[in-house]
């Protein structure tokens, strides 16, 4: 599960690098989120993780969610790899 994920999230990595119509605000909430998602990963599978990016009241998922959300009519298809990534992360009990 955890090599799907990290498709996944290459997949990501490469959709929000050749996507200019994000606003740098946006960019960076979902720059801080995968880094975050990473760094659960990385501490599930027994690597040195890092702190989160910023303390969070809301967990992975609640904030995948909300950004998803904010997507589906204008991204669609950023919108269904974060979908993926959700998936991905409820599969590994995250």
């Amino acid at each position: 599960m955890a090599d799907d994920l990290a498709t996944t999230l290459m997949n990501l990595h490469r959709e929000l690098s050749q996507n200019p119509k994000l606003d740098p605000q946006t960019l960076e909430a979902l720059r801080l989120l995968v880094g975050d998602i990473q760094r659960v990963v990385d501490s599930q599978c027994g690597e040195d993780a890092e702190e989160p990016s910023e303390p969070s009241d809301h967990t992975l998922g609640e904030r995948l969610t909300a950004i998803i959300e904010g997507f589906e009519h204008e991204h669609p298809q950023l919108t269904q790899t974060l979908s993926m990534v959700a998936e991905r992360l409820a599969d590994m009990g995250i």
